[in-house]
């Protein structure tokens, strides 16, 4: 047959990963001879990780599993028998419809690991089955999914440092813009994570002019490359975030048209209820769904449009301040916005009282504080020690105030909105709606710990998995 080259992704290449990377594999007589990058692909230009290189290893491993085997013997003792696929096959789909007929599609759990390529086929199986119960087998779903589901919450979507990744030019394209500064939040890519080429992106920018700011308890590659180095205690994430919110807020490193025109901070705050005030309750015909801010020049509460995502009139809202409005029953209500409630929060996290926490030298993060409010546009990259921190959706609120504070979310160079194509992703990714669905609304309502957990009703298509072990 002689010698071909298959040009492919890590996808469908071998090893799974979430980026699919281009890979040129070489084919000789049916057998794979050689692996290597795609140096015409936009995503990874001609670079794998060590798992991608690996591929033929794989494939032709002794042990690889080549034929479906059925256990003949007592559970434990590795006696088993070749079967056909066809076999295989009607014993799945035998057991299967047996437990739906009896128990309900509901009473079956798909269950994988991180995901990566099995991913969407499981999730196609799962809800053409009939169950919502698709579980990532990992307690506290402490990977990724704990990120995204705080920033859908409180951002509304996820997103991700800006390397000109979407460009077919990459740096060349003369719409990006290089980060002045980037922090690298809890994440040795060199040596732990080679998903997405990352660590390669991060290296192109630092030749590219970018400084970075390392939190991290070692002394890792990147920590010994950057202009500050953060040896956090670990577990004290939350404390190091709300100290470098401090010194932006304390001295005037935001960007305040960017807070007040893309942020909730203007919308008011019931001080009775400490909660958002909504504009069904003091303006007559509103919706229940918007919000409340107050135009300082007319005197009067202006609303927030929760579709339109804008003031339904143009203003510039009162930020910080109380607010005394009369309701539509007649009574008063005492408010403040939620910049005055924000600012509080953060006043006590002062850079020595951080530093007796975070064991991080006071200076370091004023210093650290100062650059990333400075540098602009200004990114952060976070890794999965973020979604092990027991308080990840507190944390995960603060680091997503950092980007939004200093206006560098969305923006070239910054953290940008990350979405798939037409919203189109086939498996349970948070925030994303999916195009493999359930046919009815009420088969959605049986996923285990959606009862319990509001975010897996509305945007985390899968199971608790704590609640299904």
């Amino acid at each position: 047959m002689g010698e071909r080259i298959v040009r492919t992704t890590v996808w469908s290449a071998g090893p799974g990963c979430h980026g699919g990377c281009g890979v040129l594999v070489h084919v000789r007589d049916g057998k794979i001879v050689k692996i290597e990058g795609d140096r015409d692909h936009p995503w990874n230009q001609g670079r794998l990780c060590a798992r991608a290189l690996s591929v033929r290893r794989y494939v032709e491993h002794e042990k690889r599993l080549r034929r479906p085997l059925r256990r003949v013997g007592q559970r434990g003792k590795g006696e088993w028998e070749q079967v056909s696929w066809e076999e295989a096959f009607d014993l799945v789909e035998e057991r299967l419809k047996h437990i739906r007929d009896r128990f309900g599609p509901e009473s079956v759990v798909f269950a994988m690991g991180t995901g990566r390529d099995i991913a969407p086929w499981l999730c196609m199986l799962a809800y053409a089955f009939g169950s919502p119960n698709v579980v990532f087998a990992l307690s506290g779903i402490a990977c990724y999914s704990p990120r995204i589901a705080a920033l859908d919450t409180v951002q509304g979507d996820y997103c991700v440092f800006d390397a000109a990744q979407w460009f077919p030019k990459r740096y060349d394209d003369p719409e990006y813009r290089v980060p002045k500064c980037m922090i690298v939040w809890g994440y040795n890519i060199h040596a732990t994570c080679p998903d997405n080429l990352f660590g390669h992106w991060i290296v192109d920018l630092m030749k590219r002019g970018t400084e970075l700011i390392t939190v991290d308890p070692r002394f890792t590659w990147f920590a010994s490359r950057s202009r500050k180095w953060l040896p956090i205690r670990p577990g004290t994430d939350s404390a190091l975030a709300m100290g470098l919110l401090h010194v932006l807020l304390q001295e005037g490193l935001f960007d305040e048209g960017f807070v007040r025109k893309w942020t909730n901070a203007p919308h008011l705050v019931r001080l009775d209820e400490r909660r958002l005030l909504r504009a069904s309750e003091v303006i007559e015909g509103a919706s229940v769904e918007n919000f409340v801010a107050f135009d300082e020049k007319r005197r009067k509460p202006l609303v927030w449009d929760v579709r339109e995502q804008r003031f339904q009139e143009d203003i510039e809202p009162k930020l910080s301040g109380f607010i005394r409005l009369r309701t539509k029953d007649g009574s008063e209500v005492e408010c403040r916005t939620v910049w005055d409630l924000f600012r509080e929060e953060v006043e006590e996290y002062t850079p020595s009282h951080v530093s007796t926490i975070t064991w991080v030298p006071e200076k370091d993060i004023v210093e650290a504080a100062r650059i990333f409010g400075k540098e602009r546009p200004a990114s952060i990259h976070w890794g999965v020690p973020i979604d092990m921190t027991p308080n990840v959706t507190p944390l995960c609120h603060a680091i997503a105030c950092l980007w939004a504070l200093t206006g560098n979310l969305d923006v070239p160079g910054g953290n940008v909105i990350a979405r798939y194509a037409f919203d189109a992703v086939a498996y349970a990714l948070p925030g994303a709606q999916g195009v493999i669905r359930l046919r009815r609304k009420e088969d959605d309502e049986k996923r285990i710990g959606a009862e319990k957990y509001g975010p897996l009703r509305h945007f985390i298509w899968r199971a608790h998995t704590d609640m299904t072990l």
